[in-house]
């Protein structure tokens, strides 16, 4: 066992006094521009805008005020309002979403032009927020996993204004 390991040691000692090792000077080079790099990636991140609006693309709030309050409970269960796959109703424009009931569950719209907006968790703030929805039929969830799949959606259906 002894020779084993002093023949290893021997050949790893012979093997590392083959390899070309940089110098200093190249060391310290190549770590400045590791850290220049970095530090421009570091400041360049936040200043790429994706989206529009303010806040870098999260959802931004219609301003003005609502012209209609769409009230949503969440359970009992994994229901909204007791149902479901439920159903709701909303009039066309700013509609204010007021979202309260069980605790741990959110409330989203599946629609890509509300992306960003989310309620909850529930007891959590915020419980309110306004969207602006015209004629047509919006989906909303509970984004907690497997909420959804087992019935906490719903489709809010908007009249012609």
């Amino acid at each position: 066992m002894i020779t084993r390991t002093r023949t290893y040691v021997t050949e790893s000692w012979a093997e590392l006094k083959k390899v070309a090792w940089p110098t200093r000077r190249t060391v310290v080079n190549l770590t400045l521009i590791v850290i220049v790099v970095s530090a421009g990636l570091l400041t360049l991140g936040p200043s790429l805008d994706e989206g529009e609006g303010e806040g870098g693309g999260g959802y931004v709030e219609p301003t003005g005020p609502a012209v209609g309050t769409l009230a949503v409970v969440a359970g009992p269960g994994l229901t909204f309002d007791g149902v479901e796959n439920g159903t709701f109703t909303a009039p066309a424009g700013i509609v204010e979403v007021q979202y309260s009931g069980d605790n741990g569950h959110t409330l989203a719209f599946r629609e890509p032009e509300f992306a960003g907006f989310l309620l909850g968790p529930t007891p959590n703030p915020p419980l309110k927020g306004k969207v602006e929805l015209k004629a047509g039929e919006y989906d909303i969830y509970c984004t907690i996993p497997g909420h959804a799949a087992a019935g906490m959606q719903a489709t809010v259906t908007v009249a012609g204004a």
